[in-house]
């Protein structure tokens, strides 16, 4: 049975190198031929189950009633008392011989094979609530990258919109804002065709009183001569 299992799988290989390697040390409950059935065979689950785990020798005396030792299947096996602390048994199977010295531990001998527990089911509904939540978990990040897309444009938008107003805006913004305003202009008279003023009002109407009186006429010289 052990090197059938151990040509059909990893963990069989497995345990058998546990078992030739002189320095494990394991209980090994091994089952009476008599205990067997006609045609009962042992899956590679039911061998775990018959080893303890290294550095684990658990001679007959050291046994204690209710006492655990684990297997290498990872499930525990129970020791209990019978009539007497000299009737012991292991999962219920009475121990017919102990304490064969092995190269690499102890081997107790039990009335009958030790059949291990059924492997744990996950439940359709545990993977269903996995599933389900990594739905819900690729839904959020969609939804957080959207907003921090929508957020990114409109910091975007804000930005240029910013960035014409300050370089765009028209003149009349900036003199009502109190911006600089275009200097008034003054007209400067040539001084031959001026009167006494030397600059006059800037461009726009005058008042009658400010315009220059037109020049006399000369006195005509043949009137003087008379």
């Amino acid at each position: 049975l052990l090197l059938d299992y151990s040509g059909s799988s990893s963990d069989g290989q497995q345990l058998i190198d546990v078992l030739d390697h002189r320095k494990s040390e394991v209980t090994l409950f091994v089952p009476h031929n008599s205990g067997f059935t006609q045609n009962q065979t042992l899956s590679g689950r039911d061998l775990e189950y018959h080893i303890s785990t290294n550095h684990s020798i658990r001679p007959f005396k050291e046994l204690r009633h209710q006492e655990v030792i684990l297997s290498r299947l990872g499930f525990n096996l129970t020791v209990t008392y019978g009539n007497n602390e000299s009737c012991k048994l292991v999962n219920q199977r009475l121990l017919l011989e102990w304490d064969i010295p092995a190269v690499n531990g102890i081997i107790h001998v039990v009335e009958a094979p030790l059949t291990a527990p059924a492997p744990p089911v996950i439940h359709s509904s545990s993977r269903g609530h996995a599933h389900s939540s990594g739905i819900a978990s690729a839904i959020l990040v969609s939804l957080l990258a959207c907003v921090l897309a929508a957020l990114g444009y409109y910091l975007f938008r804000h930005k240029m919109d910013a960035f014409r107003f300050h370089y765009f805006k028209n003149e009349d913004e900036d003199a009502a804002a109190g911006g600089p305003t275009k200097p008034t202009l003054i007209s400067i008279p040539n001084p031959l065709y001026s009167g006494s003023r030397a600059f006059t009002e800037p461009f726009g109407e005058t008042s009658s009183a400010a315009e220059p009186a037109e020049p006399k006429e000369p006195p005509n010289i043949l009137d003087l001569d008379q």
